[in-house]
């Protein structure tokens, strides 16, 4: 995920001032101890209203200032949350059928469009006010789990094309993500910064990650079943190829394929609302296990497709990243649902295999996050199960102290880097380098999780681990 800044969603200079005057009037009015109504309800008449017989409709400056009462909100400690929740559940509710107006000179993200941005900030802050707030959590919740239902009935359903890629795919990956992005501190504080205006301290010192309750995880689930079938994703696929090839006037359609940026950022919610869950717990935690091993077996065939190209060249395709992206949470949910020790020695075997497959120039460039993952992945597993500790430490340890297929090929890699000039060869080798040591790292550092896992129950364990590595 990427981080936005609120002045994105606003077209041309006009714009991107009204846009920051309203970040500045919100930030400024949550500083006061008590704010006056009056003062706040100057910012929420910039708010686009509607009622039941009319839609919401969603010009920039409007989205802009919705945003300004989020950041208020937030920042003042939810200052007139009774005022205020009840409006941003309406806009959430009147989502399905909003009018968006977009502005021909919006300056945004290269990979998302108004719509997008605009629903990932909305529900990312959304998110933050039920963590503030426990009292209003399950209504903010089950308010985006209605409008992730809706979102994905009319993916199904909707024959208009121009519909379903300028509006329901954007806001179903504007919702993913933000749900995806409410499972990591990291990213959530980068968002909030950016969003809110506020240095990373600052806004990493009040983030809260959510633990979402039992039921509305297993919906979720469902959801994230529905948004990964076979079916619906070729569906999807053909009828924007279809859009893109007889629209008769240009479009602003950021991808050529859906399928795989909507699975990853299905997968990555499913993921953030699953992590903090006892799997035993889950009724549905065989069926997630059942659904990402599928999924992990789809992806893999997908790039076992893939060849190199020629030469040096490491350029990576954006679908190729996002097969890689999905095996990575695949694996992180898979580990996450094994329950018994003959799973987790099933999934060490899967983890090595992806940690040592063999590819070329390109795609072992592309493959780095994978197998980063997996390294991670494998000191998870030992941790999750000991009894596979002294097969992880195994693993690990042939990576780093043997012939290692990975590591020699991206040093080598960088020595054969070719460019157009001696700053781009300079920056790829860079890039190279920086890949071979961070996996070396990990590698180190996960043979170091798995080494404390097998020194709780053999005293042993460390020591016969160095003298191992000394017959090297």
């Amino acid at each position: 995920f990427t981080s936005y800044k609120m002045t994105s969603i606003s077209g041309g200079s006009p714009g991107v001032f009204f846009s920051e005057t309203v970040g500045h009037l919100a930030r400024s009015l949550a500083q006061i101890d008590d704010p006056p109504w009056n003062k706040v309800e100057r910012l929420l008449r910039l708010c686009p209203s509607h009622s039941s017989s009319d839609p919401l409709i969603l010009t920039c400056r409007g989205q802009d200032a919705i945003l300004g009462l989020l950041i208020f909100l937030r920042e003042s400690k939810l200052k007139h949350k009774n005022r205020l929740v009840p409006y941003f559940l309406n806009v959430v509710n009147a989502l399905p059928l909003a009018q968006w107006v977009p502005s021909s000179s919006a300056t945004l993200k290269p990979d998302q469009s108004s719509c997008q941005q605009f629903v990932f900030h909305l529900v990312t802050m959304l998110l933050q006010v039920a963590t503030l707030d426990i009292s209003m959590q399950e209504e903010i919740l089950l308010s985006l789990l209605r409008l992730l239902q809706s979102l994905t009935e009319t993916a199904v359903e909707e024959t208009s094309a121009s519909k379903v890629f300028q509006v329901v795919v954007p806001s179903l990956l504007g919702l993913c993500g933000a749900i995806g992005v409410s499972g990591n501190k990291e990213l959530l504080t980068n968002v909030l910064s950016d969003v809110t205006g506020v240095s990373r301290k600052q806004a990493g010192d009040t983030v809260v990650l959510l633990k979402w309750r039992m039921d509305l995880v297993e919906s979720v689930f469902k959801e994230v079943m529905r948004l990964t079938e076979r079916d619906l994703l070729a569906k999807l696929d053909l009828q924007l190829t279809e859009y893109l090839t007889n629209h008769a006037l240009p479009v602003t359609i950021l991808y050529k394929s859906v399928s795989g940026i909507l699975t990853v950022n299905a997968l990555l919610m499913l993921k953030a609302v699953i992590q903090f869950q006892d799997v035993h717990a889950i009724s549905c935690a065989g069926t997630v296990q059942a659904l990402v091993r599928g999924l992990l077996s789809s992806c893999r065939s997908e790039l076992h497709l893939e060849r190199s190209g020629k030469g040096a060249e490491l350029s990576v395709s954006q679908q190729l990243k996002r097969k890689v992206q999905a095996v990575c949470v695949c694996i992180e949910i898979e580990v996450w649902a094994t329950t018994n020790e003959a799973d987790a020695v099933g999934l060490h075997q899967t983890l090595s295999s992806l940690l040592n497959s063999v590819g070329g120039k390109r795609l072992d460039y592309a493959h780095s996050p994978l197998r980063s993952a997996c390294i991670q992945q494998l000191g998870q597993l030992a941790e999750m199960w000991p009894a596979v500790a002294g097969e992880v430490v195994q693993t690990l340890q042939t990576f780093l102290t043997s012939p290692s297929y990975v590591l020699q090929r991206l040093k080598q890699l960088s020595g054969s880097v070719t460019g157009e000039s001696a700053k781009a060869v300079a920056e790829k080798k860079a890039a190279l380098d920086a890949k071979f040591v961070e996996l070396r790292n990990e590698a180190i550092d996960n043979v170091c999780r798995a080494l404390r896992v097998g020194l709780k129950t053999n005293g042993d364990f460390v020591q016969a681990f160095l003298v191992s590595i000394g017959n090297k």
